[in-house]
């Protein structure tokens, strides 16, 4: 909760059931509003927990245990090349000195899960000089086609005065209820009101958050040309109208689990 009372999106984790108790770290990053937080657990079957604690911890502490967690699984094999800024020019130089640089997240529960990976902690360690204040401004199951209407837009977007907006999630274009282009113009107007406000837009591709191979044996990623999913056609239109980033958040982990060998399970 902030200091009104008034609830910030939910941060979500998940515990896996055993027939002996286990121990889990989860990190809870934080809005700068955030003063309260409290912990609840939702169990479609009886569940038994103990010893549970909440602890503040420093940026070099949520960076460490990042790095941790990215250590132990498959690794990703992001191309990441100098085109990835290009439409990110007052972005490029401001994150390295800004005293007050603001980065909203915008979409739907794949943001949430991104938020969650402690992007905030490792851009505190690489860039100390600079202030972040970075705000998780999400809504289940929904993408620019709800945000792009102006009340939508003030309440989830310009109230937080963003220097960079990152538009993600697999929401943005819901099949059997809008067309591409409907998605695609959508996203355009959604960009180019964060553009009146003077920010810069990333806008990412889904990750794949469902099987998406016929079996789990090692091999590599290939994007199936009929899957809307991977093609991501209405989100490379978009950007392009907009003049907005994109950022290929979809071939890069699809890789690692194809190449890994492992059932999806195996990640969780």
């Amino acid at each position: 909760e902030d200091a009104d009372g008034k609830w910030m999106p939910d941060v979500n984790s998940r515990l896996y059931a055993s027939s002996d108790w286990q121990d889990y770290s989860v990190l809870v990053p934080t809005r700068p509003e955030a003063v309260t937080a409290s912990i609840a657990f939702v169990a479609k079957k009886t569940v038994a927990v103990r010893d549970v604690r909440m602890k503040r911890i420093s940026a070099a502490e949520a960076a460490e245990m990042v790095n941790r967690e990215y250590a132990a699984g498959p690794k990703l094999k992001p191309e990441a090349t100098a085109a990835d800024w290009t439409k990110l020019p007052n972005t490029r130089v401001a994150i390295k000195v800004a005293k007050d640089f603001r980065i909203v997240f915008l979409g739907d529960s794949i943001m949430n899960d991104t938020w969650c990976g402690g992007f905030n902690a490792l851009l505190a360690m690489e860039y100390p000089d600079t202030v972040f204040r970075s705000y998780l401004s999400v809504r289940g199951s929904t993408g620019c086609w709800y945000y792009h209407e102006s009340a939508h837009f003030e309440e989830y977007v310009a109230k937080f005065k963003p220097n960079l907006v990152v538009i993600g999630g697999c929401s943005n274009y819901q099949d059997g209820k809008m067309s591409p282009k409907e998605a695609e113009d959508w996203m355009v107007e959604t960009v180019e009101r964060c553009k009146a406000l003077g920010a810069e837009v990333v806008i990412c591709t889904p990750p794949k958050s469902r099987e998406f191979r016929a079996d789990p044996s090692a091999k590599p990623f290939a994007a199936n040309a009929d899957d809307q999913w991977f093609r991501c056609d209405y989100l490379r239109r978009a950007a392009d109208r907009a003049g907005a980033q994109l950022w290929d958040m979809t071939t890069g982990p699809c890789g690692a689990v194809a190449g890994s060998g492992k059932p999806l399970g195996w990640f969780n």
